[in-house]
């Protein structure tokens, strides 16, 4: 899936600032040698439930489930969003997401443990203002 979710990885935190795009690309059979397509739902939750690897009071953010062609799942890091119900990100919080599913068609909607669990497929977002991330930058050069 995503390089965070990378098992070598074990920090799982990204820094974004406001108006930032992260592209989460959904995985693709490989043709040699031929392996099952991962089916996954991608939830935001709470501190607790990224670290029980738990869905409560979740948000669903995408899915993962066409074996056919190639898809992906974009989050804009806004503070305010157009759309009704859409996710909005304020400077200084952090946001979790993280999957349960166990990648196999019928484990899509599991609640809890999953690839979470057993392959560390969870990710911690700090928002930062611009402000702050250039600053920082200037500071450690």
């Amino acid at each position: 899936m995503f390089g965070v979710f990378d098992i070598s990885n074990t920090d799982h935190v990204m820094s974004v600032k406001l108006l930032d795009r992260v592209n989460i690309i959904c995985p693709q059979p490989r043709a040699r040698p031929p392996q099952p397509y991962e089916y996954t739902k991608l939830y935001a939750v709470s501190r607790d439930g990224y670290d029980s690897c738990e869905l409560r009071n979740e948000r669903l953010i995408g899915v993962c489930q066409n074996a056919e062609s190639q898809s992906s799942i974009s989050i804009v890091f806004r503070d305010f969003s157009p759309l009704p119900g859409a996710l909005e990100f304020k400077p200084g919080r952090s946001y979790y997401i993280i999957t349960t599913s166990d990648g196999s068609e019928e484990g899509i909607d599991k609640r809890s443990g999953g690839l979470c669990a057993s392959r560390h497929m969870k990710v911690k977002f700090e928002v930062h203002s611009g402000e702050l991330i250039r600053l920082f930058r200037h500071v450690n050069r």
